[in-house]
């Protein structure tokens, strides 16, 4: 009875399996299989990057920005700043959204305003309330006013525009609009099956011209390892695949593996209310001890990347040129704990999150640091109490990522004295970089100004380590070598209007 019961399951699942795959495809058809579906197709109501990655197909946004997070224009033909707290966008004349309707600066005033009406409930309100107006000068111009200079704000404006004429007013996620958006983008979703399909065909009248794909099949199959089978036998052509078999991939000449450093950082925080801590010759010496490329090869190869800095490399803040460097060096490490005072070193704790690979990482650093003395104590808890350890200051030493560096000011804002929004746990205090980080966050429309205060924050950071960089985050997608797509960090899925089969 098992043994029939066990072929039955098996039967089963390959009808399912038949069942998913068992269509058309055109020449010029795309069949991406994603491991989580959408929550809602209205770019208002969440947050969670399963959706926007369709919002990128289905609508255009004012501005966006590219890998090397610079402002890209978008629906706005134009951007001039007429003062330092406002933003004036001109608008691309006869765009369409799929019904044919003309997009208008009252499309992009009302998109802002249910964003910011608390009834409605954006996920985005907070993020905007620096906000205090929003209107259309003409039927192509929009200002938008804050509430003081502050550069990192741009990026709160990359939003995507809904029809004034369709779009509701309050909240909805469960049908309608939620289910049946209409945009502006290169791509009209047919049909949404949820936890299933969604099925997009090229928009005819798309104001940047056609793409060149007919029609995007989008497939959640929540399984990676199904997902990698499924994309070498021919019914996938676009997926990400465990990190494990990435480098098989790589050598495989049939297929092509897109990667990109994300906007993401993971450092070693440090509590400078300790006083062994508070020592910058302790925190050098830590980071001597520190063997990070023999961390990221053994626990985070190939998604990690060493790092060296809280500036993302590749963008256009990064100046690795300032930044004093700590190759490994235990010799070194012990020297400085001697002039410290600590010659036979200390016992300190690490706090981080439950999982594998923390408890990897912990394991190296540990045996990394008792070669100088220090006995490393790994504290690790679930999430929602390390987390709540961390913003209530309450370690010595902690290890995690902050996301999202869309602007330096997000990640350096941390290091700022008394930051709230950034965020300042550590509890470090140095007049000069608070200085330097709010002078640049201060300047609206000169991004070399902005740059040069940031390669000083860098030297700053990198002398006085009030963390230890440990790595970056590396995000990758496989597809078939036959298939031409301009896979990039901030761009991502946009370029698929311009991808094509060869």
């Amino acid at each position: 009875m098992k043994k029939n019961g066990l072929f039955t399951r098996v039967g089963l699942l390959l009808l399912v399996v038949i069942f998913i795959f068992s269509f058309t495809v055109s020449a010029d058809e795309l069949r991406w299989g994603r491991g989580t579906d959408a929550t809602s197709l209205d770019p208002r109501t969440v947050r969670d990057v399963y959706s926007w990655e369709m919002h990128m197909l289905i609508f255009n946004s004012l501005i966006y920005f590219d890998d090397q997070m610079q402002v890209q224009l978008d629906l706005a033909k134009s951007l001039e700043f007429p003062d330092d707290t406002t933003y004036l966008f001109e608008l691309h004349e006869g765009v369409k959204f799929h019904d044919g309707v003309e997009l208008t600066a009252e499309d992009v005033v009302f998109t802002f305003e249910t964003m910011l009406d608390e009834d409605f409930g954006s996920p985005y309100r907070g993020r905007l309330s620096p906000i205090t107006s929003v209107r259309a000068l003409d039927d192509y111009t929009v200002e938008i006013k804050v509430d003081e200079p502050n550069a990192p704000f741009i990026f709160e404006l990359d939003v995507y525009i809904v029809p004034k004429h369709v779009a509701p007013d309050k909240m909805d996620t469960e049908g309608g609009f939620a289910h049946q958006p209409i945009g502006s983008g290169p791509f009209v979703l047919k049909e949404w099956n949820p936890n299933d399909r969604l099925i997009f065909e090229r928009f005819e009248d798309y104001w940047e011209g056609p793409a060149k794909l007919s029609k995007i099949t989008v497939i959640e199959i929540p399984e990676a390892d199904v997902r990698m089978t499924e994309l070498r036998g021919g019914n996938l052509h676009l997926t990400s695949v465990p990190a494990r078999y990435l480098p098989d991939f790589q050598e495989d000449p049939a297929y092509t593996v897109g990667q990109y450093t994300t906007l993401n950082w993971f450092p070693i925080w440090i509590q400078h209310t300790n006083e062994i801590l508070s020592d910058v010759r302790v925190r050098q010496a830590l980071a001597y001890a520190t063997n990070v490329e023999e961390i990221v090869e053994h626990v985070y190869y190939p998604t990690g990347l060493p790092s060296i800095g809280p500036i993302i490399p590749g963008t256009w803040a990064e100046a690795p040129e300032v930044i004093k460097r700590y190759e490994y060096n235990p010799d070194k490490a012990r020297e400085l704990l001697a002039e410290a005072g600590y010659p036979d070193g200390f016992e300190i704790e690490l706090r981080c999150s439950s999982g594998d690979a923390n408890t990897q990482f912990g394991e190296i650093l540990r045996q990394q640091w008792l070669l100088i003395g220090v006995d490393l104590n790994v504290n690790q808890t679930e999430w929602s109490t390390y987390a709540s350890d961390l913003v209530s200051s309450n370690y010595e030493l902690a290890y995690s990522g902050v996301v999202n560096q869309y602007d330096p000011d997000i990640h350096l804002s941390r290091f700022v004295s008394g930051a709230i929004n950034g965020g300042n746990h550590l509890n470090y205090v140095n007049p000069e970089m608070d200085e330097v980080v709010y002078g640049a966050r201060t300047i609206i429309d000169d991004q070399e100004k902005r740059a040069e205060l940031y390669r000083e924050a860098q030297r700053i950071f990198s002398e006085e380590l009030p963390a230890i960089p440990i790595r970056h985050s590396i995000l990758s997608m496989v597809w078939v070598a036959d298939f031409e797509f301009d896979f990039r960090r901030g761009v991502e899925y946009r370029t698929l209007n311009e991808a094509y089969w060869k």
